[in-house]
């Protein structure tokens, strides 16, 4: 019996992890979508539902580019932390709460300076003393902010700043989400002053919590009163804190993107992005009093890198949590989700036409309004697709979105004078004044053949009104 060559396994190995690579790209790409969900038992319905969302989180990660806007989030927090800091700081001192935000950092003014100071035993004390610093230089800039002495012009550059970094977050929730339109300059105003008050709220809840219930004498009387459960209601005293940044996220998440986001994507959503920042925050913090103990000089150096590496992993996850939040929402029509940024013009046209007249139809009907996201569960429609579809009959005077009814929309003119061919020039362009710069191309007997052509078909479908179309509808029904 002859001994096997020396290395005559490995192109077999290698088959083999080739095929199974082969066997998962097949089932990431056709084989979890083929499953009917309401031919499994529950089991394997959770199952295959937990496979697909992981792939709509990894794929939507990769396909909007987290981490490139993650970048441009990090410098704008970098380049905008004060004047927002000032103005939250101004809203936590207007409710009673300055005092408290600053010891949740780790500073307090000195009794006898009335300096800020790094707090002994805190978290912020146990970091490098450059950091103790930046922190403390960071918030007497925050404190020497006099709004009186800013003057209007100075004002309106400090909310200007605060509202263009809130917006950069907003657009980038709104690409994940696959929202073209962003919120108006008033509401973009009240939102983020909402945000703006409800985050200091929060952390002070949070902390207050923490603090009253952690103290000596409150323990006792719960160890009477609570007995054996005790250990448990203790440990969960300590997870108030965590509890804040929980609903903070959850908050995030439902408010930030510019659609309606559900509760129970938002709740995912922010347990998910919660719990992997306050990983990376305890990570952030031993890691960088490790640098420190290890090697006082180069810890020292390693700080602000340290610092911009966390902030970037930061935003990396809030991202990450807005992305399953979408896939969690969105899984059902994910399938078609996935092909709707390279739906044809043809599809969009005739998916155009089609919501064109369904918004006629509920008009004509005598119906308030019309819903895009009830036409979308309804006929199963990618939610960006029709969102973009939406966006584009929109911006051409076709249809107009209801004030205080998010995506809802109805017909921007009497729909006897609407007619089919405004709804094929919305998408097609042919009016575009781009053509003009091409008179060489436009100008050829090819070009002009199909433009004199075209026109005609134009003329003909512009005859033809959505009113028209709804009468002829309802005849024919009723001759059937």
């Amino acid at each position: 019996m002859s001994d096997p060559q020396p290395g005559g396994t490995k192109p077999s190995l290698s088959r083999r992890v080739q095929s199974l690579v082969g066997e998962a790209r097949t089932f990431v790409e056709d084989r979890v979508w083929d499953w009917d969900l309401d031919a499994l038992s529950r089991a394997k319905r959770s199952l295959v539902t937990l496979c697909r969302i992981c792939v709509i989180v990894v794929r939507g990660f990769v396909a909007d580019n987290c981490a490139l806007q993650a970048s441009a989030l990090t410098y704008i927090t970098l380049m905008s932390m004060v004047p927002v800091l000032a103005l939250m700081l101004s809203v936590s001192k207007g409710l009673g709460a300055q005092e408290r935000l600053m010891q949740v950092v780790g500073l307090e003014r000195a009794k006898d300076t009335l300096e800020i100071v790094v707090i002994p035993g805190s978290r912020l004390s146990e970091l490098p003393a450059e950091m103790e610093r930046v922190a403390q230089t960071l918030f007497v800039y925050v404190e020497n902010t006099n709004f009186t002495t800013l003057g209007t012009i100075g004002l309106l550059l400090l909310v200007w700043t605060v509202l263009q970094t809130m917006g950069q977050i907003e657009r980038s929730f709104n690409l994940i989400w696959g929202v073209k339109e962003h919120r108006t300059l008033l509401r973009r105003f009240s939102d983020y002053i909402s945000v703006l008050v409800l985050v200091p709220i929060l952390i002070l809840g949070a902390t207050s919590a923490n603090a009253v219930l952690s103290s000596e004498n409150v323990l006792g009387i719960l160890a009477r009163l609570s007995g054996p459960l005790f250990f448990l209601i203790e440990h969960l005293i300590r997870l108030t804190g965590v509890a804040g940044i929980l609903v903070a996220f959850f908050l995030l998440y439902l408010f930030m993107p510019n659609t309606k986001v559900k509760i129970v994507p938002a709740i995912v959503a922010g347990l998910v992005g919660g719990i992997l920042w306050y990983v990376s925050q305890r990570v952030y913090i031993e890691g960088q009093m490790g640098l420190t103990r290890l090697n006082t000089i180069y810890g020292t150096f390693a700080a602000i890198p340290f610092f911009l590496m966390w902030l970037y992993v930061s935003w990396v996850l809030v991202l990450f949590g807005a992305e399953v939040g979408f896939a969690v929402q969105h899984h059902h029509t994910y399938i078609l989700e996935s092909g709707a940024g390279k739906a044809s013009l043809a599809a969009r046209e005739m998916l155009g036409l089609a919501v064109t007249y369904d918004i006629c139809r509920t008009f004509h009907e005598g119906k308030e309004f019309w819903s895009a996201r009830d036409y979308g569960i309804a006929h199963r429609i990618p939610a960006r697709l029709l969102a973009d579809v939406t966006y584009t009959m929109a911006q051409h005077g076709i249809i107009v979105a209801v004030a205080g009814r998010e995506f809802c929309f109805v017909p921007a003119k009497d729909i006897h004078v609407l007619n089919v061919a405004e709804v094929e020039e919305a998408f097609r362009g042919t009016r575009d004044p781009y053509l003009k710069r091409l008179p060489n191309v436009a100008g050829t007997p090819a070009g002009a053949a199909f433009l004199k052509r075209y026109e005609g078909f134009t003329r003909d479908l512009s005859s033809l009104s959505f009113g028209q179309l709804l009468e002829s509808g309802s005849k024919e029904s009723e001759r059937l």
